[in-house]
């Protein structure tokens, strides 16, 4: 392991230092949305550990592993191994729980097998594992939950409509309000719900927490600041193939791997310029900015997994969904809405 590697994760996300003050030269603890992580190098067994705790931990993680990859990817020969820790019973309250190397997980995951722990013999859902601490991809090496989140309230049974503000877009969101509202199903979108004055943050985490939310996906959709962060937002809940009724248009282009890797690419600049940006003023008075940078490496290190998801759901076409007056839809979230 590069000596250095600990220190320059450190500046790269010196805004999030809990306390500014809780870094010394092996390690730091961060904190985002009252949750903390602290990173720790072991220079001599060439490892570097990470433990959260607190109420968005996918998303802290999602940052960390950003930053990770990002300066991992500075030092071309360097090769390393990531794990993650068991979270069966035997290993749920140890302090050193067993760790899975992810890529043999992710073969466990493909054909849906079980995979078995070596302390406790218990087989453990391989896909589960991943999915429950990451949207995206998972960090470096052994990750742990220090303390049990509190359960959400069980969502409403409500249809939420997540979309960008295209004239397509919203031709068809009317299409399908009106659809669904002579079947008694009402969807629940920002111009009918969003008053002057109200947060507009607040309702896109309301959607985030839905039971179900039709997406409309485009090309303006997926590199939309706001958009991607309602999107977030429902992968961060879970259960995105149960929660989630995509609407994909033709541009969104979500289909080919060029077309996802061009997102990628998208919020990487985008991410790179304001941290660039930042970088030329001075670090005080920046309330905003600091999470609008988080906000970025979050979608940049999330969005190929949740894109890959949606794009192995039949979503059917904007046209077929027309044909029928968007009947699959409407029997889809009837069965969801009864569950």
């Amino acid at each position: 392991m590069p000596k250095g590697l600990i220190t320059r994760f450190i500046v790269a996300l010196n805004h999030l230092i809990a306390d500014q003050n809780m870094v010394w030269k092996s390690g730091v603890v961060l904190e985002r949305e009252e949750t903390r992580a602290e990173v720790i190098e072991d220079y001599a067994k060439h490892k570097i550990s990470v433990r959260v705790a607190g109420r968005n931990t996918r998303g802290l993680l999602a940052i960390v592993d950003d930053q990770l990859e990002r300066i991992h990817r500075s030092f071309p020969p360097l090769r390393y191994e990531k794990y993650l820790p068991c979270n069966c019973e035997g290993c749920k309250n140890l302090a050193d729980p067993y760790a899975y190397k992810l890529s043999e997980l992710r073969d466990f995951a493909k054909t849906g097998d079980q995979i078995q722990c070596r302390i406790s013999r218990k087989l453990v859902d391989a896909a589960a594992l991943i999915e429950d601490l990451f949207p995206g991809k998972p960090t470096r090496v052994s990750i742990r939950r220090e303390q049990p989140q509190a359960p959400e309230p069980e969502p409403k049974k409500e249809v939420f409509v997540s979309y960008k503000w295209t004239d397509e877009s919203k031709a068809i969101v009317d299409q399908i309000e009106k659809a669904l509202s002579t079947a008694g199903i009402a969807l629940v979108r920002d111009k009918n719900e969003v008053k002057y004055k109200d947060s507009i943050q607040g309702f896109m985490e309301r959607i985030g927490r839905g039971k179900s939310i039709v997406v409309v996906l485009s090309k303006g959709y997926l590199e939309s600041k706001s958009c991607m962060f309602e999107l977030t937002e429902i992968a961060d809940r879970k259960d995105i193939r149960d929660r989630v009724f995509p609407i994909v248009l033709e541009d969104a282009n979500i289909y080919d791997g060029v077309g996802r890797l061009d997102y990628i690419a998208y919020w990487e600049d985008k991410e790179k310029t304001l941290d660039g940006r930042m970088k030329k003023v001075a670090g005080a008075n920046l309330a905003g900015i600091r999470e609008e940078l988080d906000l970025y490496a979050k979608i940049r290190a999330t969005i190929a997994g949740i894109v890959e998801t949606l794009a192995d759901m039949n979503a059917l076409s904007p046209e077929q969904h027309r044909g029928s007056n968007f009947q699959e839809l409407e029997r889809a979230l009837k069965v969801r809405l009864t569950e």
